[in-house]
C-alpha cells in the first residue's frame, strides 16, 4: 500500500494526521502508549484524545448532531504558534507538536492548563463556538537563567567600579 503521492516533486503522505484538530471525546490512561495504540485497530485519535488527567464526562448539549470544525489561519513562528478555531461542540484542540512543559496556552487571551494529548502531544479544553487559541514558548529556565546572568553582570559591573576607584584614590588591595 503505498501512502505517498509526488506533488510537485516532493512526497505527500496522504494518510498523515493534521497538524492541529479537534476531538469532541476524551479518555485518561495513565499507561497510555502511543507505539501500542497505533497498532491496535480501535485506536482513533481523531475521534478521542487520551488525556494525562481525568476529565468529567462531558455532556453532548447536542446529540445526534455530528462534529463540526474548522481550523484557519494555523501560524507557526519561532516560540509560537497559534491557530483559529471556530467549533459547534466543547472539546479539545490537540496540536501534534511534542508537550514540553515550557509552553503556555492561551485561549482567547487566557492562560488555560496544557494538557499532554495522547502521551506525546500538546491539547487544551475549548469551548463552541469559536476561539483563537495561542501556544508560547516560556520555559522558567530561561528567566532563571537570565535573572542569574544579570545578577553575576551587576555583581562584575559594581566590582569593576570598586576597583577603579580605590585606584584612583590610591588604595589597592
Amino acid at each position: 500500500m503505498n501512502v505517498f503521492k509526488i506533488y510537485r516533486g516532493f512526497f505527500l503522505n496522504e494518510q498523515a494526521y493534521p497538524r492541529a484538530y479537534f476531538v469532541q471525546h476524551s479518555d485518561y490512561d495513565p499507561n497510555f502508549d502511543l507505539q501500542t495504540w497505533l497498532d491496535h485497530s480501535a485506536f482513533d485519535p481523531l475521534r478521542t484524545v487520551y488525556l494525562d488527567r481525568i476529565f468529567p464526562d462531558q455532556q453532548d448539549s447536542q446529540p445526534g448532531i455530528p462534529v463540526q470544525y474548522t481550523i484557519t489561519n494555523y501560524k507557526r513562528r519561532t516560540g509560537e504558534i497559534s491557530v483559529d478555531l471556530q467549533h459547534n461542540k466543547d472539546g479539545f484542540l490537540v496540536l501534534n507538536e511534542i508537550y514540553y512543559p515550557g509552553w503556555r496556552v492561551y485561549v482567547d487571551g487566557q492562560e488555560r492548563e496544557m494538557l499532554k494529548a495522547d502521551g506525546l502531544f500538546r491539547a487544551v479544553r475549548v469551548e463552541a463556538p469559536m476561539n483563537l487559541v495561542e501556544w508560547v514558548f516560556q520555559p522558567r529556565s530561561f528567566f532563571i537563567g537570565g535573572f542569574v546572568s544579570l545578577l553575576t553582570l551587576s555583581a562584575m559591573i559594581l566590582f569593576f567600579i570598586r576597583s577603579s576607584l580605590k585606584r584612583r584614590s590610591g588604595h589597592v588591595e
